[in-house]
């Protein structure tokens, strides 16, 4: 896969993420940040470290992720039960930079 330069700001990265959703027929691209993409894998993984406020507790607790759109300028609202199938690219650590790699989910 790339490499990736361990200077990027992860906060302000925009990466592309795809889910199908149960009831839809086409994928839904989701343009966010590596930021929000790390904790909504730390949601989907039941990583209760992810909780920092009451907002948080309530979109763990009922297994729903709101994702922040940076190109369209929407809040998405996912439930975690719903996803049928998702792709979405993370950054593994191999020392030197990062390598990118897709993960692929099938629920």
């Amino acid at each position: 896969m790339a490499k990736v330069s361990k200077n990027i700001d992860l906060d302000t990265t925009v990466v592309s993420i795809k889910l199908l959703i149960k009831g839809n027929r086409q994928m839904q691209t989701i343009n966010c940040t590596y930021t929000e993409v790390m904790d909504f894998l730390d949601f989907q993984q039941r990583n209760e470290a992810v909780i920092k406020n009451k907002h948080d507790k309530e979109m763990f607790e009922n297994k729903y992720f709101i994702f922040d759109d940076v190109i369209k300028k929407k809040h998405i609202q996912v439930s975690l039960n719903d996803i049928k199938l998702m792709e979405i690219p993370y950054l593994f650590d191999d020392g030197k930079d990062y390598d990118l790699k897709i993960l692929s989910y099938k629920g």
